[in-house]
């Protein structure tokens, strides 16, 4: 009895306070239910299926309608918030931005890659100079992203590298440096020297206690090399302040000074200061100026006219001729540090 006075309390007495806005939200929450229920139903699916419209006009009527956590028996009222907020972030996404400017054309592209094969270390302003008198303007970012592409496929000739520029002037091209010895009385020396970077031959060298810009000056006055001819000397060097403030223009020198900290650059003579420290200087106790020049004349000596050089495919400096006939004989070089191999001829 007391079911059926509820019951009839829920149907006749309740609806009666609600006003009109609340009874429709009512009977289409309810509605909507019994609609998802006829379809689980229908299709013989255990399984609650909601579509997405489904999940909408739950968040829409949530959303106006106070009562709903009341009357829902489907689902969670939390369930109901998680679909609300990814139906809100749906809508509010950004939308894809539409494309800026219209695409380079491809003859564009093409003439840029052109400009910059044509004419060495050309710049991205340089380019973009070269376009403009053409009527094509575009920015310089735009130039370098086009040039990046270019340059990933292999299309963009490489400019004239250090080692390029080396080859190409290596027959005229000479390194100059300074190494110190440090004796047992403790004085430093220091070891000046000129090499030819062709032929690897060390053309000239000199020791002294103060490396000077006189004592710089004073030397490649004394260093000639086929002054006959008309070819430039190049003279590689370093930021040794002995090096940078030289007149080279006066003794008809062109100056290759290297970049700050890069002795990679002058890579040929750094490879004969270590030759030499490890081949001889590393294996004597200095005392005096004197046995260092010995020592360093000795080893120049072997160093152009014996020893056979890597870097030039095992040629010697000053040029050998093999030999063939005869028996082998050895002699002691640099006091027996080293032996020189050779045919004794008749």
């Amino acid at each position: 009895m007391l079911k059926l006075i509820i019951s009839i309390i829920n149907m006749f007495i309740i609806p009666l306070f609600y006003s009109k806005k609340n009874l429709i939200l009512k009977y289409s929450l309810l509605k909507l239910e019994n609609d998802i229920l006829k379809r689980r139903l229908s299709s013989q699916n255990k399984k609650l299926l909601f579509k997405q419209v489904d999940r909408i006009l739950y968040s829409i009527i949530s959303n106006i309608f106070s009562g709903f956590k009341s009357i829902i028996s489907l689902i969670q009222p939390a369930t109901i918030l998680k679909w609300t907020r990814q139906i809100v972030k749906y809508f509010w996404k950004y939308p894809k931005k539409k494309p800026g400017r219209p695409p380079v054309p491809s003859e564009v592209k093409d003439l840029i890659l052109k400009i910059k094969n044509s004419t060495m270390n050309i710049g991205y302003g340089q380019i973009q100079g070269e376009l403009l008198k053409l009527g094509i303007s575009l920015s310089e970012r735009t130039i370098a992203r086009i040039l990046q592409a270019f340059r990933k496929k292999g299309l963009v000739k490489n400019t004239l590298t250090w080692s390029k520029f080396i080859k190409s002037h290596i027959n005229s091209m000479f390194a100059m440096d300074f190494f110190t010895v440090d004796s047992i009385l403790g004085i430093r020396f220091y070891i000046f020297f000129i090499m030819h970077l062709a032929t690897r031959k060390i053309v000239y060298f000199d020791i002294t206690r103060y490396p000077s810009m006189n004592f710089v000056q004073q030397r490649l006055s004394n260093f000639t090399w086929n002054r006959n001819t008309k070819e430039k000397i190049y003279l590689i060097h370093d930021n040794f302040s002995s090096f940078i403030y030289i007149d080279y223009e006066a003794f008809d020198i062109i100056d290759v000074r290297i970049t700050t900290y890069s002795p990679n650059l002058n890579a040929f003579a750094e490879r004969f200061i270590r030759s030499v420290r490890e081949e001889a200087l590393d294996w004597f106790v200095i005392f005096t100026e004197n046995q260092l020049r010995k020592i360093i004349s000795e080893y120049i000596s072997y160093f152009n006219t014996l020893r056979p050089h890597q870097g030039i495919s095992q040629n010697i400096p000053a040029g050998f001729s093999p030999q063939i006939k005869g028996p082998i004989r050895s002699s002691p070089v640099i006091d027996g540090l080293r032996c020189h191999f050779y045919r004794k001829t008749a």
